[in-house]
């Protein structure tokens, strides 16, 4: 009986705080208070107490506040009253922006007023921006605070967006959402100073600085595009590349589209999603003879980490590489133009494989060809002294491969066939290619030159053998760090354990032990 009777006792309580909510009366005794810097970022509620209660609470509810389980208990806040410019004496409550989306101020008991955060804030939004007023709620989507309390935010009065992408050109950027937010369009706002401005009123005051170009909204991008960049295209291309990959304004996505200009009647441009993962690594597409580049990794699919696509006239989208495999596109050289390519060749590639005897005309026949670095002597010639490549018939074996040529050690990641290393150095004055090894006993004036050639973009390439210190030097103390990692006690080096290894092994055994420290201490003494 004391368990029936204790239930319906917490039931009854629980019903009278349901009363409460829902009889609270909305009243314009709760004031929105904005902030005098336009600090949207942080709210202040007003509540004047024109029933002269003797004491005021606020009870907050919903926003972020329910997913930390912030949760009041009732009556909540107890608040003091102090003077407030322009308002006079309120009972005040300050929060931050979304933190609670209802206030119910009371005296203790269940006499209240509700506070409906949203709507006075949009309220207010609406009627500083000049607009009118709509039936359905105006959203506040996000807010962006800067130091100087600028705040960015975006807003509509429509409920849902319109399915259509809004995209203008402000001070030689274009500023992009997925969707118009009627009747403002773009629907980015800037409040400062008691003020709301458009973006475009903002980024046109003088010393204004608070705003930056990115804001992380939904739907939102800046970028870099010309003045005269066509619009209509900038919205076909996203639609083009929406219909392939579902992309939907309505879910607020975020894309990047850049048309780049047309080869054979057909719109080449560059596109990605916001949630695309940015590696710090430079992205590199081969596509039948030519190189595309992009600054990061952004394609969607395979063979297609550059995010190139081709519309065709029919409104059909393909990635750069099916629209060649295909022969969609055929003229790659004018893509390559377009869209920051080069050809795989170089200026020299094709000359340096006829005369390897690698024919690239033929089209069963698997070779690799990769440019590492051409070197001037002079800066006032166009044409370089040599070029080092890598090239072959095919590549064996994927992966580490070293060999020892003269006193240094000489990798690369991969087993070329038939000449095993797969450096070779093109000499445009004998118009002439040898293997890395006998141009450096043909050219041992430019060894130095051939050999930092291999570490133009990436390194090591090559190392002096038994430097275990990675100083360029033969000293005791590379048998010092050789007799440490023996010991296991570490080593300096920077590199992978491999190309340490075939480093270390200064005598050409095949291991790295106390006979390397050895024989570099009796090499510095001059013992035979």
């Amino acid at each position: 009986m004391k368990k029936i009777l204790s239930f319906i006792l917490a039931l009854l309580v629980l019903t009278s705080f349901s009363a409460f909510f829902v009889s609270a009366e909305e009243s314009t005794a709760c004031i929105f208070i904005p902030a005098a810097d336009g600090d949207v970022g942080a709210v202040t509620y007003g509540f004047e107490n024109s029933e002269h209660w003797d004491e005021v609470y606020v009870y907050a509810t919903g926003g972020r506040s329910e997913e930390f389980g912030d949760v009041m208990t009732w009556p909540g806040v107890k608040l003091k009253k102090e003077y407030v410019d322009n308002y006079g004496y309120l009972y005040t409550f300050t929060f931050a922006t979304g933190y609670y989306d209802t206030l119910l101020f009371n005296d203790g008991t269940k006499n209240d007023y509700r506070a409906e955060l949203k709507k006075d804030f949009y309220d207010y939004c609406v009627k500083k921006l000049g607009k009118p007023s709509y039936d359905a709620d105006v959203r506040i989507e996000k807010t962006m605070k800067y130091y100087d309390g600028t705040v960015v935010f975006t807003a509509t009065s429509w409920e849902e967006p319109l399915d259509s992408p809004h995209t203008t050109i402000i001070n030689g950027r274009c500023y992009h959402r997925s969707a118009t937010y009627s009747p403002y369009e773009l629907g980015v706002y800037v409040s400062t100073n008691d003020e709301i401005y458009t973006l475009e009123e903002a980024f046109n005051l003088k010393g204004f600085f608070g705003v930056s170009m990115d804001h992380g909204f939904s739907g939102y991008e800046a970028h870099g595009f010309p003045e005269n960049a066509d619009l209509d295209l900038v919205h076909k291309c996203l639609y083009a590349f929406g219909d392939r990959y579902g992309y939907s304004p309505q879910e607020g996505e975020s894309i990047y589209a850049e048309h780049k200009g047309c080869v054979e009647e057909n719109l080449i441009f560059r596109a990605y999603y916001e949630h695309v993962a940015y590696p710090a690594v430079i992205a590199q597409e081969k596509i039948g003879d030519y190189y595309f580049y992009h600054g990061f990794p952004c394609g969607q699919d395979k063979n297609n980490s550059v995010g190139l696509y081709v519309l065709t006239p029919e409104n059909k989208i393909y990635t750069l590489y099916e629209a060649f495999t295909q022969g969609i596109v055929t003229d790659l050289e004018a893509v390559s133009k377009l869209a920051g390519g080069e050809s795989v060749y170089g200026d020299y590639g094709k000359r340096i494989l006829e005369l390897l005897g690698i024919d690239i005309t033929d089209k069963n026949w698997n070779y690799t060809y990769e440019q590492v670095s051409p070197y001037w002597h002079s800066n006032n010639t166009a044409t370089p002294d040599f070029v080092t490549v890598t090239a072959g018939e095919s590549t064996v074996d994927e992966g580490y491969f070293a060999k020892r040529v003269g006193e240094y050690v000489i990798r690369n990641d991969a087993k070329y066939a038939p000449y095993d290393l797969g450096y070779y150095v093109y000499f445009t004055a004998e118009d002439k290619v040898y293997d890395f090894e006998t141009a450096l006993e043909k050219y041992p004036q430019q060894k130095e030159e051939l050999l930092r050639s291999l570490d133009a973009h990436s390194g090591p390439h090559y190392r002096l053998i038994g430097d275990a210190r990675n100083d360029e030097k033969l000293n005791i103390r590379d048998a010092t760090n050789i007799q440490r990692f023996i010991a296991g006690l570490g080593n300096a080096w920077e590199y992978d354990n491999e190309f340490y290894k075939d480093v270390a092994d200064f005598n050409g055994d095949g291991m790295v032990n106390v006979r390397d420290a050895t024989a570099i201490q009796k090499k510095l003494a001059h013992i035979e």
